[in-house]
């Protein structure tokens, strides 16, 4: 067992567990960033094995697709999009009514919220999962029934290590 810090704990992913997943983190594996692409990989490693499963808000493909850089490599637009139905025990999710419920609640709670991160955490909560995974840092700090936000620095060997205790 490795050591934690004293202000978190180490969360073991379980078989089948359910996580949620920002844009964010789909844009650093599509563009190999190089500070993330290592956590990003494990973590889909892991989706794509069946290990855990995945949903992310339909609001993911939308920011993906939108990127610039994909002007000049169109050729890809049609792979990214694939990704996000294609990709085994990964759920793209279109915005329902519960969910737009949940995101009005979230919203009401924390005021500062933005519409798309309530759209995504909204998304999780509906749909079971256990984390939402992020690199927002400003959404690490909420405090959210339901769901525990996490960073996608916050993975190592396939669980999540210092996670904030709500």
């Amino acid at each position: 067992m490795r050591k934690v810090e004293v202000s978190g704990i180490e969360m073991k992913l379980k078989k089948g567990a359910k996580i949620s997943i920002d844009s964010m983190i789909f844009i650093y594996f599509f563009e190999v960033d190089e500070r993330y692409i290592k956590n990003v990989d494990i973590l889909f490693d892991q989706i794509e094995s069946g290990k855990i499963k995945a949903v992310t808000s339909v609001i993911s493909l939308s920011e993906t697709l939108s990127s610039s850089k994909l002007e000049q490599q169109k050729e890809k637009l049609m792979v990214f999009e694939n990704f996000f139905y294609k990709t085994p025990y990964l759920e793209t999710l279109d915005v329902s009514r519960d969910i737009a419920v949940e995101v009005a609640a979230l919203r009401r709670k924390n005021k500062y919220l933005r519409l798309p991160d309530a759209v995504q955490i909204a998304t999780g909560i509906i749909s079971g999962a256990d984390f939402f995974v992020t690199n927002d840092v400003r959404l690490e700090k909420l405090s959210i029934k339901g769901i525990k936000v996490v960073l996608i620095t916050e993975i190592e060997d396939g669980n999540f290590v210092k996670v904030r205790i709500s």
